[in-house]
């Protein structure tokens, strides 16, 4: 069973590893295209916002703190690398968790409350929210660094619970509030009998839009965070050490949560369009400022490569003939080395040499189609004023004109 868990924790040290990176760069991603679209209501954004800092938080400080914890295991420095993991990730899994339970409330309220929400869903109460989430998960983390009572670890789990039920129940209120907003939507698609009606659909339509986009996050993060605090329930209710196999099992629930921080930006990027939008735009930017580059890089390794293998192949014809010419002779031990060794570098060449037309066999087509395709992009502006003379009458008498005129006043 040692080796099982030896085995486990290399695993969940791969799995932290690769999932850290990820949800760095992905919540970045999120947050700074959050911060440039305006199409989402501003309580979504907010909220999704600090949703993200949080899971930004998880894979740069918490999951590079439990991969030191997995690396130093049986270690003097294990114990404070494993403290450090579970305050910090204590702070910033509550502050998610509070964060889609404040989601949920969010949309559940816009559902529910049609004209009203705007009233009593603020900006500043928004704000006011989300101060006060962070405060809170600040303050259950360092609580639980000082009180590891049986009493401080069941206020815990009640607010886990009670924040469970609480999403359970905003969630299944806005599944069933949405499968009668789809019908109502059909509905009011059949009659359209005035402009309000077609825009009440619409906004009715963005609102169901972003609750199901949000239902998933929440669904998703229930999956993995759920083992993890079973498994804490049952060790608090059987109040014994864990077991071997329930040590493997705490490594895997843990390495799942963190996971979580890894799949929310891709949850938005699926459901939620505009932000699907703004990365594919921002996506577009970085690929055509970098095309024209890349593309020169890759002419100047293949010319290069070219260069150095028809070289190759000189050298290699060469080398054929002097190994020829010393066989025949073979007057001493001396040259019958020199002859194997020539040898050898012949036939490492030869095969590099395969290596190398294979890959331009695969390569190039790819690489062609890229350069044609860039070259018809291009080409594409100076064809399309051609088309718009050949085909637009008033556009061609212009031209005419302007040419004539040109031409009367050089040839005067």
């Amino acid at each position: 069973m040692a080796n099982a868990e030896e085995i486990s924790s290399f695993i969940a040290l791969i799995l932290n590893i690769f999932s850290s990176y990820t949800a760095v760069t992905l919540n970045i991603i999120t947050i700074y295209v959050l911060r440039k679209i305006s199409s989402l209501p501003k309580p979504v954004r907010i909220l999704l916002l600090s949703l993200a800092v949080s899971d930004l938080a998880v894979g740069l400080i918490v999951q590079p703190l439990a991969i030191a914890t997995l690396v130093t295991q049986n270690n003097e420095d294990t114990f404070q690398f494993e403290k450090a993991s579970e305050v910090f990730g204590i702070c910033f899994t509550a502050a998610s968790f509070l964060n889609i339970t404040a989601l949920g409330a969010d949309r559940f309220l816009a559902i529910h409350l049609h004209l009203r929400y705007q009233e009593l869903v603020t900006h500043r109460r928004i704000v006011t929210a989300v101060i006060t989430i962070w405060v809170f998960s600040a303050t259950v983390s360092l609580f639980d660094l000082w009180d590891r009572t049986t009493a401080a670890q069941a206020t815990f789990l009640a607010i886990v619970v009670v924040c469970f039920i609480s999403t359970t129940f905003f969630y299944f209120k806005i599944y069933l509030t949405v499968r009668h907003l789809t019908n109502q939507s059909h509905t009011l698609q059949v009659q359209k009998a005035s402009q309000n009606v077609e825009s009440t659909s619409q906004n009715t339509a963005s609102q169901r839009k972003s609750a199901i986009a949000i239902f998933y996050v929440y669904i998703v993060f229930l999956l993995c965070y759920l083992p993890r605090y079973s498994i804490y329930f049952a060790n608090m209710v059987s109040s014994h050490e864990p077991s071997v196999a329930e040590e493997i099992l705490i490594i895997y629930a843990v390495a799942l949560v963190h996971l979580n921080s890894s799949l929310n930006p891709l949850i938005y990027a699926w459901k939620m369009r505009p932000i699907q939008h703004a990365i594919m735009e921002i996506l577009r930017n970085i690929l055509s400022k970098h095309c024209s580059t890349l593309l020169a890089i890759v002419i100047v390794c293949f010319i290069s490569a070219t260069f150095f293998y028809c070289k190759i192949y000189l050298t290699v014809r060469h080398l054929t003939n002097q190994i020829h010419t010393l066989q025949v002779q073979q007057t001493s031990q001396n040259v019958e080395s020199t002859s194997q060794n020539t040898a050898r570098q012949r036939k490492s060449s030869i095969a590099t040499f395969y290596v190398y037309i294979v890959f331009l066999l695969c390569n190039l087509p790819h690489y062609s189609i890229n350069i044609a395709n860039w070259t018809l992009v291009h080409l594409s502006s100076s064809l399309n004023p051609l088309i718009y003379a050949w085909k637009m009458r008033p556009i061609r008498h212009a031209i005419m004109e302007i040419l004539q005129n040109i031409l009367s006043k050089h040839c005067c």
